[in-house]
């Protein structure tokens, strides 16, 4: 593979090329990284964590399992969104690499962008998708409470990630024609799974509490059998 530090890319498809499998080591990385910052957090909480005797109840019950089966939709949840934090550093910190000179870039338009002083209302639109990103993930990062069940996500804090990425996409229009890029293809990937984000949740929601209805039906006719 080129190497991203060199003067050799200077096409710029090319160029995306190299950004996008740089992204995608990262985002496999950030996985696993996930992973075990979670499973991490959790070994920490349940060793100095001072839960009450009804929540150490329902504890006990996951040593009966393996981890990362007992947490698979807790890990899923918290990987969308560490996944993207690091996605999004990846790209600011490519877009910081680029306007110091250290990764020579030719846009769309065959503009050379490495002048520290050319568009850099996309380095702060980055610094923008991380702080945000970053407030999601330390808001929203639990999925599920110590009882399992879902903690309702408030609908401020959807709409707080929607005004993000209307800020982002306007803000994108007006430096268009100084740009890389590379926020941009941030911003749609991000927004993207902001989306699959909200579908899993809700998805997720129904589906604990279609299982949930099951349990009680069947708990009660067990009960109306004993009877």
């Amino acid at each position: 593979m080129t190497a991203l530090d060199n003067t050799e890319l200077n096409d710029n498809i090319d160029q995306y090329c190299a950004f996008w499998i740089f992204l995608e080591i990262s985002a496999f990385y950030g996985l696993l990284l996930s992973a075990i910052i979670y499973l991490f957090t959790i070994q920490f909480v349940g060793n100095f964590g001072n839960q009450s005797p009804e929540a150490r109840k329902y504890l006990e019950s996951r040593y009966k399992f393996d981890a990362i089966d007992y947490y698979k939709t807790d890990l899923e949840w918290f990987s969308l969104g560490f996944v993207m934090l690091v996605i999004n550093i990846t790209g600011l910190n490519y877009v910081l690499a680029i306007h110091s000179g250290k990764i020579r870039w030719i846009n769309a338009q065959g503009v050379l962008v490495n002048d520290d002083s050319y568009g850099r209302g996309e380095i702060y639109l980055l610094y923008l998708l991380v702080a945000g990103r970053f407030t999601q993930l330390v808001i929203m990062s639990t999925m599920r409470n110590v009882y399992r069940e879902f903690i309702a996500k408030k609908h401020f804090l959807w709409l707080f990630i929607i005004l993000i990425y209307i800020v982002e996409f306007v803000t994108h229009r007006v430096l268009q024609d100084k740009l890389t890029h590379i926020a941009f293809s941030c911003i749609v990937t991000d927004f993207i799974m902001a989306v699959m984000s909200y579908v899993y949740y809700i998805f997720k929601v129904k589906m604990d509490e279609k299982d949930r209805e099951e349990a009680d039906r069947k708990r009660g006719n067990l009960q109306l059998h004993r009877n």
